[in-house]
C-alpha cells in the first residue's frame, strides 16, 4: 500500500493510499484507492471514499464512508 505524502489544496480530494490486487475475484489485478479531503481546522482526513478500478473492464466503483 502506498501512502500519499503530497500536499493538497484544503477541501480538495486527494489520494490518501493506493494498492493493487484482485478484489473482484476474477484473477485480474484491480486498482484500489482511498481518497479524502482535509480542512484547515482539523488534522483529520474527512470525506473518505474507497475507489476500485476493475482491471478487466476499467469500470470504477466508489464507496463513501460516513462517520457519525
Amino acid at each position: 500500500m502506498n501512502n500519499s505524502q503530497f500536499r493538497s489544496a484544503i477541501g480538495q480530494p486527494f489520494i490518501v493510499a493506493s494498492a493493487n490486487g484482485d478484489v473482484t475475484g476474477d484473477k485480474i489485478v484491480d486498482q484500489i484507492y482511498l481518497t479524502g479531503t482535509k480542512t484547515a481546522d482539523s488534522p483529520f482526513i474527512q470525506n473518505i471514499t474507497l475507489h476500485i478500478r476493475d482491471g478487466r473492464t476499467g469500470a470504477v466503483t466508489a464507496f463513501r464512508f460516513i462517520i457519525m
